[in-house]
């Protein structure tokens, strides 16, 4: 796990210092020192806490059950030795407490250390955790052979320290050891070295080359985040792994040599390596982690090994000017969003080890025109393809069984495809805005087609739907303006919503008897649509399910039906005759509104109410039998029906909504029963009958 350190000047940041790590070290020198004081005052013969002997006594922060040590920090051992206000210079041995001890480890803290140079004693073994952190003023240090680790964050923030030179001794360089030396340029790391912590060298930006010593078997996470001025690194044969963002943001690194001796890229390792022009990868390589390679803009080609088993999560996203790649057969998985925004991607070859190709995996690859799919890919994942703008053939194998949501979406160069048998369903959006697909068969094998499936197909004219299809989503076939015929199949139990909105080149549709519902707007705006046969299977017709059908002129609703969704018939301007079954208890609001051409209405003695506006506008509309079982009339039901002549109230209606007839030009006569108990504002405004009544 990576030390975090806390970032220089935010609040945020500084909170990141309260790891594990620095909370035991504090408890450590809180208990130690306690220890100490408590020791000072008992009995030297007392074997069990006893200081260590004359000869050896050490000023370090370990602590022992057996045998409690002594501990000191940077502050306090700067009390015991004299130093001006610009050099610091540490002694081997110190008194306290009139005993001698030899200094072998230091340590510090978050405060803020003012001074220009540091001399250490080669007594020194260790540079603890903290011991320098934050020394802004500090310009050199050498550190003697003494010395075998330096712990974490033991320079961090030391912001004007150009060079520092780590001797042979040295065997392990913390977490974030040198983070944020931001002046920081020149590093050597000698070959005693075995490990290199968590975020070792993160944002020295200043740092332009280092050479990792073949002793180091890993890099470890963030190691050398945001040094952006790094412009070659040379990774030697001892390195099995590339921690996660290893090398992210490294803006001027131009060339990465990888030896056979790695075996993983951690994720987000060459993040924005925006200036990486060429990478080589080991055949020792297995997996490319989440976003190894991600916006490395310049990154132009790269050869994947045959070790490689899986290409991560975005692993090679938004590289700009990739033109070509190999995938060779061992890749098992494309991870989504792989080669996302790889916009100058012309050709790709999918081995037939690929078992399922990810969301998102090819999406805004826009120079992409061909991809073969083999035979071995089961699944192909929402918005794989989406965005491939010059994409003109797909060839999808019969090992396929799902296209995921928005898969193909936005493909505007996509003229035919072809859906295997094998494919059961057709995600949300799959094909969404192809604006040059012309035809597509639909196999047996397909169940469902999702939401916006063919939204916006403005080319296509013909789709073929096959019986094992149940259900056809809201908006699937929307705004197909050459869709002329469909063919609903005998499975299909529902009509989503909008789901032949705006078809105006449809003229029929043949809704078999397994239909029960026809969603909201499913036709909405078929202006070419003559007829509709509706089964006696439909339960429910949606609002505006035929709104706007201007030259619909027939409608036989069945008696199965038991409601009528507002608007339903609204604007159909050609419709002469509508017979409303028995099922129907209410007529909605507006559900034949501005059917002009409307002639005769029969209302069965089933309905309780008339809507808003239900006939608003039905010019042509010369007589309505208001059956007994009426017991409201809504506002404006009849308003403008300017042919109506006589109408006839029975005893069941209570109430007569504002403007019900108002304006209805020819009305002269009207019987209005004792039963009404309230008549609306302007219900007959405009009619001969409230004239004569006058």
């Amino acid at each position: 796990m990576a030390y975090n350190l806390p970032k220089h000047g935010t609040q945020s940041d500084k909170k990141r210092f309260f790891d594990k790590k620095f909370i035991l070290t504090i408890v450590f020198i809180a208990i130690v020192s306690i220890t100490f004081n408590f020791i000072s005052a008992k009995d030297t013969q007392d074997n069990k806490y006893n200081i260590i002997s004359e000869t050896d006594r050490t000023c370090q922060i370990d602590i022992s059950v057996e045998q409690p040590i002594f501990s000191m920090n940077i502050f306090e051992l700067v009390k015991h030795i004299k130093r001006n206000s610009k050099e610091l210079i540490i002694p081997e041995k110190v008194d306290i407490n009139e005993k001698e001890y030899t200094v072998v480890k230091i340590t510090g803290n978050r405060e803020k250390k003012e001074f220009e140079s540091v001399v250490l004693p080669n007594s020194l073994i260790e540079i603890g955790n903290l011991a320098f952190y934050n020394c802004e003023c500090l310009k050199e240090i050498k550190i003697p052979n003494s010395v075998k680790s330096i712990g974490n964050g033991a320079f961090s923030y030391c912001t004007n320290l150009q060079t520092v030179i780590i001797p042979d001794s040295v065997k392990s360089i913390g977490d974030g050891a040198f983070s944020y030396c931001t002046n920081l340029q020149t590093v050597i790391i000698p070959d005693s070295v075995k490990s290199i912590g968590d975020e070792a060298f993160e944002g020295c930006s200043s740092l332009q080359t280092i050479k990792i010593p073949n002793s180091v078997k890993s890099i470890g996470d963030r190691t050398f985040y945001s040094c952006s001025s790094l412009k070659e690194i040379d990774i030697p044969d001892s390195v099995e792994s590339i921690g996660d963002g290893a090398f992210y943001d490294c803006s001027s690194l131009q060339t990465v040599i990888i030896p056979n001796s790695v075996k993983s890229i951690g994720d987000e390792a060459f993040y924005w390596c925006s200036s990486l022009q060429t990478v080589n990868i080991p055949n020792s390589v297995k997996s490319i982690g989440y976003g190894a390679f991600k916006n490395c803009s310049r990154l132009k080609e790269i050869d994947i090994p045959d070790s490689v088993k899986s290409i991560g999560y975005g692993a090679f996203k938004d590289c700009s000017r990739l033109q070509t790649i190999k995938i060779p057969n061992s890749v098992e998985s494309i991870g989504s969003g792989a080669f996302s925004g790889c916009s100058k991607l012309q050709t790709i070859k999918i081995p037939n080890s690929v078992k399922s190709i990810e969301g998102s995996a090819f999406s805004g690859c826009s120079n992409l025109q061909t991809i073969d799919i083999p035979d071995s890919v089961k699944s192909i994942g929402g918005s794989a393809f989406e965005g491939c703008t010059n994409l003109e053939e797909v060839k999808i194998p019969n090992s396929v069984e799902s296209i995921g949501n928005q898969a193909f979406y936005r493909c505007p160069s996509l003229q035919t495809i072809n859906i295997p048998n094998s494919v059961k369903s057709i995600g949300d959006e799959a094909f969404k805005d192809c604006r040059n697909l012309k035809e597509v068969i639909i196999p047996n094998s397909v169940e469902s087609i999702g939401d916006e499936a063919f939204k916006d197909c403005r080319n296509l004219k013909e789709v073929i739907i096959p019986n094992s299809v149940e259900s056809i989503g809201n908006q699937a076939f929307y705004r197909c303006p050459s869709l002329q015929t469909v063919n609903i199949p005998n499975s299909v139990e529902s009509i989503g919503n909008q789901a032949f909105y705006r078809c105006p080149s449809l003229q029929t549709v043949n809704i078999p008897n397994s239909v029960k519902s026809i969603g909201d707007e499913a036709f909405k705006d078929c202006s070419s649509l003559q007829t509709v046969n509706i089964p006696d299977s439909v339960e429910s017709i949606g609002n505006e399910a035929f709104k706007d059908c201007y030259s619909l002129q027939t409608v036989n609703i069945p008696n199965s039906v038991k409601s009528i969704g507002d608007g339903a018939f609204s604007g159909c301007s050609s419709l002469q005759t509508v017979s409303i079954p028995d099922s129907v208890k209410s007529i909605g609001d507006g559900t034949f509104k501005d059917c002009s051409s409307l002639q005769t209405v029969n209302i069965p003695d089933s309905v309780e109410s008339i809507g808003n506006e239900a006939f608003k506008d039905c010019y042509s509309l010369q007589t309505v039998n208001i059956p007994n079982s009426v017991k409201s009339i809504g506002d404006g039901a009849f308003s403008g029906c300017s042919s109506l002549q006589t109408v006839s109230i029975p005893d069941s209606v209570k109430s007569i909504g504002n403007q019900a007839f108002s304006y209805c030009t020819n009305l002269k006569e009207v019987n209005i029963p004792n039963s009404v108990k309230s008549i609306g504002d302007k219900a007959f405004e405009g009619t001969p009958w409230k004239k004569n009544k006058q």
